[in-house]
């Protein structure tokens, strides 16, 4: 995990080519950070930019999350809840499908909620 961040602050620091004061001060490493790519999450999220994720949380309802797919693909959708306990993903982009998860069936890897954006990277 030390790494993964070391490596985004790095990517994003050459990519901004600006200084951020070293050591850094009260990072929470429960948050990592990951690319958009895509359009699934337009509006919202856009290919290119940067999310960052709470790996720590409680209510999911209505929230942006990232997830793994049984891919190993790492997604970003609208966590839903349904009363049959069945799991809507929602994209933002109404031209891709809502996702059903039947957590009996399938497993969902649920990497954190989606808390801050960081627009075209």
């Amino acid at each position: 995990m030390h790494f993964e961040l070391y490596i985004i602050f790095t990517a994003l620091i050459l990519r901004m080519k600006t200084k951020i004061p070293y050591p850094f001060k009260n990072i929470n490493f429960n948050r990592t950070a990951f690319l958009i790519h895509g359009k699934s999450m337009e509006p919202m999220l856009s290919h290119g930019d940067m999310v960052f994720v709470n790996r720590d949380f409680e209510s999911l309802h209505g929230k942006m999350i990232a997830f793994k797919t049984s891919n190993e693909k790492i997604t970003a959708r609208r966590f839903f809840q349904r009363d049959d306990r069945r799991i809507e993903l929602r994209a933002e982009n109404s031209f891709f499908p809502t996702m059903v998860i039947n957590p009996k069936k399938e497993t969902l890897e649920i990497l954190g909620v989606i808390e801050s954006t960081l627009k075209g990277v």
